[in-house]
C-alpha cells in the first residue's frame, strides 16, 4: 500500500489546482463533465420514477446536481447548507418510501427528496455525513449515518428516531455486493477502509492512505468488481481486490467519492470536476485462425463526438478479400466453422474489403457528434484464406461503446 503512495507523489505533486484525472492502467479513457467547486458524493438513479442519469451532491453550491443521460446538467434540488451523503430509500413498499434521503452537514439535518426534487425535512442529526440503507437487512431495517465525518454512526428508524450504532470514526459507508465481498457493512476512517458487522465492531480491511473517503464496487468491463476508493488529500483512486491488495489506479486531486453506474465509474473531485472512467472498447474473442495462425481486430479511440478513432487489423491473409461485418447488437451464431458475433441483419451490414500486402487493413475516423451514451456497436472481420476450417478465418471481435 505504501507503494502507490510513495508513486503518488511523483506524479501528482507537480499538479496544477485545477482537477484532472490521470487513469494509470491501459485500455480505460475518461470523459469529462462540468460540476461545482466541492461536489462531494455520487449516487446513481435507481430508475423507476426517478430520471436515468447521476446525481451529485454539490457542496459548495448547496444543491443536488442531475446528469443526464444527454450529458446535460441541472439543477435537481436545492435549498441545503452542505449536501453530503445521498441514498435512495428501498422504495415506496418499504417504510421509508422512494425518496432520496440527503445528509445536509451545515444543517444538521437529513432531508427526503422525492423523485420531482421537492425536498422535505426528515430528522434532526448533529453534522450528518454518508447514509446508506442495508440492502440485505442483516444490520436492521434502519437508516445508516455518519456524524462530522469522523464521529459515531447512528441508526435512524422510519419515523426519524435516532439511535447509537457504532463508535468506529467513520466518514463513509456501504454494504458488500455479496460473493467473496460477503454483504456487511465497509466504512472508511481517517487511513483506511474497515469492515464493520451488525454489532458496530469495526475489523480494519485495508490502510495506507493520506486521508480516505469514497468508495465502490465496480463490474463493468475493465474493472473486474473490485473496489475503487479515492484518497482525497493523496489525490488518489485506489483499486482494492477482495483480498485487501491494493494498487493505485488512477491520479486525480482532492478525488472525494467514486461511484459505478452502468459499465463505467464516476468520480468527483473536491476542487470541481466530474469524471467518467470507462472501457471504450472491449475484446470479444471468437476469431478463427487461419493462414498466420489469428487475425486480431483492435480498435482505439475514446468515442467521444468529435474525437479520432481507427480500427486495425492485422496478422490476416495478405491480399485477400476480408469482410467487415457491423453489427448493433450480438448475434454469436455458428458460421464457416467459427461463430460470427455481430449481428450483421438490418440495421447490421457487412462490406467487402482487400488486406494489405502485410495482410492489414487500418480505417481512421472521426467518431460522429450527437451519439447516445451507452451505445454500441460489433465489429468482426471474416477473410477468404484457404487454411480455414472452411475457406474462411475469422478476427476477434470487438465491441465499442460510448461514454
Amino acid at each position: 500500500m505504501r507503494a502507490w503512495i510513495a508513486v503518488l507523489c511523483v506524479v501528482c505533486c507537480v499538479s496544477s489546482v485545477a482537477a484532472q484525472l490521470t487513469v494509470l492502467e491501459p485500455g480505460f479513457a475518461v470523459k469529462t463533465y462540468p460540476a461545482g467547486v466541492g461536489a462531494k458524493y455520487i449516487s446513481c438513479s435507481p430508475g423507476g420514477l426517478w430520471p436515468d442519469g447521476v446525481f451529485f451532491a454539490d457542496s459548495g453550491a448547496g444543491v443536488i446536481e442531475h446528469l443526464a443521460p444527454d450529458d446535460t446538467m441541472s439543477i435537481f434540488a436545492s435549498g441545503f447548507g452542505f449536501p453530503a451523503g445521498m441514498e435512495f430509500g428501498p422504495g415506496p413498499a418499504a417504510l421509508y418510501g422512494d425518496f432520496m434521503y440527503v445528509a445536509d452537514f451545515s444543517a444538521g439535518t437529513i432531508s427526503k427528496v422525492d423523485p420531482g426534487g421537492v425536498v422535505t425535512p426528515f430528522t434532526f442529526v448533529t453534522s450528518p455525513g454518508d447514509v446508506v440503507f442495508d440492502p440485505s437487512g442483516a444490520y436492521g431495517p434502519a437508516l445508516f449515518t455518519t456524524t462530522a465525518f469522523s464521529g459515531p454512526m447512528l441508526l435512524v428508524d422510519p419515523f426519524g428516531l435516532t439511535a447509537f450504532f457504532s463508535a468506529v470514526p467513520a466518514a463513509y459507508m456501504d454494504f458488500g455486493p455479496g460473493g467473496a465481498w460477503g454483504t456487511g457493512m465497509y466504512s472508511t476512517d481517517a487511513t483506511g477502509i474497515s469492515k464493520v458487522d451488525a454489532f458496530g465492531v469495526a475489523t480494519p480491511f485495508v490502510g495506507g492512505f493520506a486521508t480516505s473517503e469514497g468508495f465502490d464496487w465496480a463490474f463493468g468491463p475493465g474493472f473486474g468488481g473490485d473496489l475503487f476508493a479515492t484518497d482525497v488529500a493523496g489525490g488518489a483512486i485506489v483499486r482494492i481486490d477482495s483480498t485487501g491488495s491494493a494498487s493505485l489506479f488512477a491520479t486525480l486531486p482532492g478525488a472525494a467519492d467514486v461511484e459505478a453506474c452502468g459499465g463505467g465509474l464516476y468520480v468527483v473531485s473536491n476542487l470541481g470536476g466530474c469524471f467518467k472512467v470507462y472501457v471504450p472498447w472491449v475484446d470479444l474473442g471468437s476469431g478463427l485462425a487461419g493462414t498466420y495462425g489469428t487475425p486480431l481486430l483492435v480498435g482505439t479511440g475514446d468515442l467521444q463526438g468529435g474525437d479520432p478513432l481507427e480500427i486495425s487489423l492485422t496478422n490476416a491473409l495478405e491480399d485477400t478479400t476480408a469482410w467487415l461485418i457491423v453489427g448493433f447488437s450480438e448475434l454469436n451464431a455458428s458460421f464457416k466453422g467459427g461463430t460470427m458475433v455481430p449481428d450483421f441483419n438490418a440495421p447490421g451490414f457487412f462490406v467487402p474489403l482487400s488486406t494489405g500486402a502485410l495482410g492489414e487493413i487500418v480505417i481512421p475516423g472521426i467518431w460522429p457528434l450527437g451519439v447516445p451514451s451507452d451505445f454500441s456497436l460489433y465489429l468482426q472481420y471474416w477473410i477468404e484464406d484457404p487454411a480455414g476450417p472452411v475457406s474462411f478465418s475469422a478476427s476477434n471481435a470487438i465491441s465499442g461503446t460510448t461514454p
